[in-house]
């Protein structure tokens, strides 16, 4: 029997307990990063295991794309693979009667929406989408990563501020999923090639899923990693670095040593110039010798006069 899905917002990190509600040990947590099967595959696989779990996908999206909660399949099939293949289009539909607001301003603003009693009613698209016979029943955790973070060559963020973004959204829906009971929470790459439309470097994306991942061990039994569908970050777009971080973490950036003075950006045309010959140098020494500037001449440094007759020519220009 389909019910029909239905939504709810939270915009604060869930208060977890610490350890086992019965007080026992918490089991050691599974890890697996699955290369061959596309999420929603290992959703309805794990929906029918024996012990009947509960199974939880997290589904990125990209803050500030307005068309992120769009029931609308669109013209690539792949991509609406949600709308196209289980009941979540009708979630999305009902997504601003259930919530009170608008779904895609609330991810936004840094919430998550959890829609439970999604079921799965179609097979891969590889397949040609036949219907399944067994409908399979999961949650999904939407979360919005920034869109285009600025990485460098070694796979890393060039920015803090987006990485802290990244990380903090990984560990909401993640906490979330654990605060809702789930048994095994299936997690595509975090905004890694093209995933909801996002770029994210493989490695620091992986690594920042694996310690998510490890940060709620004693709360969510069993994590699969894999693509959203097989046609995604095929081979060289990243999906090798990215499974490597998550199974064992980045390995170091390689040091490529100090930028020349000369060569940084910070240094205008016409700078050199006019700058007195041999002042770092003096700037330097009279660093090592502890001369104040005349703004830290009266703290019990050396006052600004004599700053100046240490450091002559060059002192007389920067005082």
């Amino acid at each position: 029997v389909t019910r029909a899905p239905g939504s709810r917002v939270f915009s604060a990190m869930p208060e977890l307990a610490k350890g086992s509600p019965e007080g026992r040990s918490p089991p050691a947590q599974q890890l697996l990063v699955d290369s061959e099967r596309g999420c929603l595959e290992v959703c309805h696989a794990l929906a029918w295991e024996p012990q009947l779990p509960r199974v939880g996908l997290v589904r990125f999206v990209a803050a500030g794309d307005p068309g992120s909660c769009d029931a609308a399949i669109g013209n690539d099939f792949r991509e609406a693979f949600m709308q196209f293949r289980t009941t979540f289009a009708e979630a999305l539909r009902e997504m601003p009667r259930q919530l009170h607001a608008d779904p895609a301003k609330l991810l936004d603003g840094g919430a998550v929406i959890n829609t439970s009693d999604v079921t799965i009613l179609r097979g891969p698209l590889e397949l040609g989408a036949p219907w399944l016979r067994e409908p399979s029943r999961i949650e999904v955790f939407s979360v919005a990563v920034p869109r285009h973070p600025r990485w460098d060559d070694q796979q890393q963020y060039a920015r803090m501020s987006e990485k802290a973004e990244t990380a903090e959204a990984i560990d909401r829906a993640l906490g979330w999923a654990a605060a809702r009971g789930i048994d095994v929470l299936v997690i595509p790459p975090p905004g890694v090639g093209g995933v909801g439309g996002c770029h994210h470097p493989p490695a620091d994306a992986g690594d920042l899923l694996r310690k998510a991942i490890l940060a709620h061990a004693g709360h969510i039994p069993r994590v699969v990693v894999c693509r959203e569908h097989l046609a995604q970050m095929r081979q060289g777009s990243g999906w090798s670095d990215f499974a490597a971080a998550v199974e064992h973490g980045r390995a170091p950036p390689e040091y490529h040593g100090l930028v020349p003075v000369a060569a940084s950006p910070y240094i205008r045309p016409g700078w050199a110039a006019t700058a007195p010959p041999g002042l770092l140098a003096a700037m330097s020494r009279a660093a090592r010798s502890g001369i104040a500037t005349p703004r830290a001449g009266g703290a019990g440094g050396v006052p600004a006069k004599a700053a100046t007759a240490r450091l002559g020519a060059a002192g007389r220009a920067i005082l």
